[in-house]
């Protein structure tokens, strides 16, 4: 059998059957890494794809996270672009939220741009979007619907997570992550994607983990237990 044809058999769910869901915390710069991979993925399988709000500060609020809608500084900023992003949601304006990231993750991610207020208005600029959607990011209105979007990715991803969380077509369930240094392509790319896919559609498999590398003070690589 090619390696095609398995790929083709073991591809579980389906990817045509629905969205795949990403909740997001745009300050992440992990969560950014995995995004390009799955904007890359999504395109090749063909799937839409939902983004949606995660915000750390609320999430972690609860164990002397700062909250989010009270901070100031890159937190706020944060805050501000997920009322966007819910925004958009509720309008089913998915493609706009992924340009929208795109420009953010380029100015901020990949370019080492400050996340400030100014930043955030050109990369909305950047991504079409209207004055009106832009003014959702000062709308306090919207903290309940980031909020409930946070909690729905903590529900669909279980206790002890972070940011990413994504939610494969078809699951019932979602992971956090996956985290990588730099995105997979080629095959590589669509057998991560394949990998978890399945991990989301066995119910009774919770964990997975391979330690983080670290840095110490001498610049050696040690690795966490």
């Amino acid at each position: 059998m090619h390696h095609d044809e398995a790929r083709t058999l073991h591809a579980v769910p389906d990817p045509t059957a629905a969205s795949a869901t990403f909740f997001f915390d745009p300050l992440c710069p992990w969560t950014w890494v995995t995004s390009r991979w799955l904007v890359d993925v999504a395109d090749r399988r063909a799937f839409p794809l939902e983004w949606r709000a995660l915000s750390l500060a609320l999430l972690h609020a609860g164990d002397g996270g700062s909250s989010a809608v009270t901070a100031t500084g890159p937190v706020a900023v944060g805050h501000a672009f997920l009322r966007i992003t819910e925004y958009l949601a509720a309008e089913h304006e998915f493609a706009a939220s992924g340009r929208f990231y795109r420009e953010w993750g380029a100015r901020v991610h990949d370019g080492g741009a400050s996340p400030t207020v100014a930043v955030l208005e050109d990369a909305a600029r950047g991504a079409d979007l209207s004055r009106r959607i832009r003014h959702a990011a000062r709308d306090p209105q919207l903290d309940l619907a980031v909020r409930r979007a946070t909690e729905r990715a903590a529900a669909r991803a279980g206790p002890d997570v972070g940011s990413p969380v994504l939610v494969p077509p078809g699951a019932t369930r979602g992971v956090f992550g996956p985290i990588m240094t730099s995105p997979p392509t080629g095959d590589d790319a669509l057998d991560l994607w394949d990998a978890v896919a399945t991990f989301t559609a066995l119910d009774s498999v919770y964990e997975l983990k391979h330690g983080r590398p670290r840095r110490t003070p001498d610049g050696a690589v040690s690795r966490s237990a």
